[in-house]
C-alpha cells in the first residue's frame, strides 16, 4: 500500500490556494517538482505551510530527466498514443525550466516552436509544456509510490491517458469493453473558505488529527481497490453493503475532526479513479448517462468516466496497485449546476476534449 504521500503537478507554483489548503487536510506530505536552481515564488501564507517540511516539498527532477525524456520522445514517435492533442502544438506559450528536461528533448522543443530565452528557461508551446510535465509527474509518482494530485482537470485528463498508455476511449461504449474507468468519490467533508484558516491553525490540526486523516484516506483507497479487483456483481454489492458501515464511520469521524477548525459548512470532493469490470459497473450505475450512484450513506458515490480498450492494460494497472488519485474542489451538489450533467459526465468530457482537441 502506498504511503499517504502525494505529488502535485503540473506546475511548480501552486495555482489555487483554496485547493492546496484542501489537499493539506488530506495528505501527510505533498511534494512538487522543483529544479535544483529554482526557488518557487510562494506568497507568505504558503511559505509558512512549506516551512513545516510537509507541504510543497521540493523534489528534484534531475535524476529522472534522461530516462523520462527518452521515454516521452519514443512514445510520441511510436504511434501508440492516438490522442490528437499530442500531434500538434498551439501558439500559446509558457516557460519550462531546463532542469526538468534532458538534452535529448532539445531538438523536439525547437521543432515544436520553442526557444531558449535564457540559461534557465525554454519558451515552449503551452500544450507541450503541460503534456511533458504531466508525463514527468506520472513517472516520478510511479517510481516512488506517490499519489498524484492536481488542481487542473486538463492535467488530470492527460495524466489518466498516460497512466493507461493511451488505452482509454473518449466516450463510454457500454458492453463493447470489458472494463470501464469509474470514479469513486466522497463529498462535503472539507470546510468552506479554507484560506481563512491561519496557516498555524492548519498545521496544528494536521498534527493533532493525523491518525483520523490517515484512516479516512486508507479506508477510502481500500474500498476503491476492492471494488476494482472484483468481477462478480453480486460479490461487489455484498462488499458495498458490508463495507459501507466502516466507510461511513471513517468519513463521519473525519468530518467531526474538521469541526475543530470551527467551520460548520462543508463542501469539496475527493475521488479516486479505477478500472471496474463492465458487468459490475452496469449493476451499480447506468453506463450511458454517467450519473452518480450512491454507495454509502455518508456521501460516497460512483460514476463511469470512460472505457478502457485494452483489458490487459487495466489488469496491469491493478497489479501494480497504481490507483490514480485526484482531488478537485467543487460546489455542494456534485450533480448540480456546476457540472450540469454531473461530475462523472464532466470528467468524461475532459477526457474526450483531450483526445479529440
Amino acid at each position: 500500500m502506498k504511503h499517504n504521500y502525494a505529488l502535485y503537478y503540473p506546475t511548480i507554483e501552486f495555482q489555487n490556494y483554496d485547493w492546496l489548503y484542501s489537499a493539506s487536510l488530506i495528505w501527510d506530505r505533498i511534494y512538487r517538482i522543483v529544479p535544483e536552481s529554482y526557488t518557487p515564488h510562494d506568497p507568505y501564507n504558503i511559505r509558512e505551510l512549506v516551512e513545516s517540511g510537509e507541504i510543497g516539498i521540493y523534489l528534484s527532477p534531475d535524476r529522472y530527466a534522461k530516462l523520462i525524456a527518452d521515454e516521452f520522445n519514443d512514445k510520441l514517435s511510436s504511434g501508440d498514443w492516438f490522442a490528437s492533442a499530442l500531434s500538434g502544438m498551439s501558439d500559446d506559450y509558457r516557460r519550462i525550466h531546463k532542469g526538468k528536461v534532458d538534452v535529448t528533448l532539445h531538438d523536439m522543443i525547437i521543432a515544436a516552436g520553442g526557444k531558449s530565452i535564457d540559461k534557465e528557461w525554454f519558451f515552449v508551446p503551452t500544450d507541450f509544456e503541460s503534456q511533458y510535465m504531466t508525463y514527468l509527474a506520472n513517472k516520478m509518482a510511479e517510481m516512488n509510490q506517490l499519489h498524484l494530485i492536481s488542481d487542473s482537470s486538463a492535467a488530470w485528463a492527460c495524466s489518466t491517458f498516460y497512466d493507461y498508455d493511451g488505452q482509454i476511449n473518449d466516450y463510454p461504449r457500454d458492453e463493447d469493453f470489458q472494463y470501464q474507468l469509474a470514479t469513486i468519490m466522497v463529498r462535503e467533508f472539507l470546510p468552506i473558505h479554507y484560506t481563512k484558516i491561519p496557516p498555524h491553525e492548519l498545521l496544528e490540526f494536521r498534527e493533532k488529527r493525523k491518525l483520523e486523516r490517515q484512516n479516512f484516506v486508507n479506508s477510502f483507497n481500500s474500498y476503491a481497490n476492492n471494488i476494482a479487483k472484483c468481477t462478480d456483481p453480486k460479490i461487489v454489492q455484498d462488499m458495498i453493503h458490508d463495507m459501507s458501515t466502516d466507510i461511513d464511520r471513517a468519513i463521519n469521524e473525519y468530518k467531526g475532526t474538521i469541526r475543530d477548525l470551527k467551520y460548520d459548512a462543508l463542501t469539496g470532493v475527493f475521488s479516486i479513479t479505477v478500472p471496474v469490470a463492465t458487468e459490475v459497473i452496469n449493476k451499480i450505475t447506468n453506463v450511458n448517462n454517467q450519473s452518480i450512484s450512491l454507495l454509502s450513506g455518508a456521501g460516497v458515490g460512483i460514476g463511469v468516466v470512460t472505457s478502457i480498450r485494452n483489458y490487459l492494460k487495466a489488469k496491469k494497472n491493478l497489479d501494480k496497485n497504481n490507483a490514480y488519485s485526484y482531488l478537485l474542489q467543487m460546489r455542494k451538489n456534485w450533480d448540480g449546476p456546476y457540472y450540469k450533467e454531473g461530475y462523472p459526465y464532466y470528467l468524461s468530457r475532459v477526457i474526450e476534449e483531450f483526445i479529440n482537441d
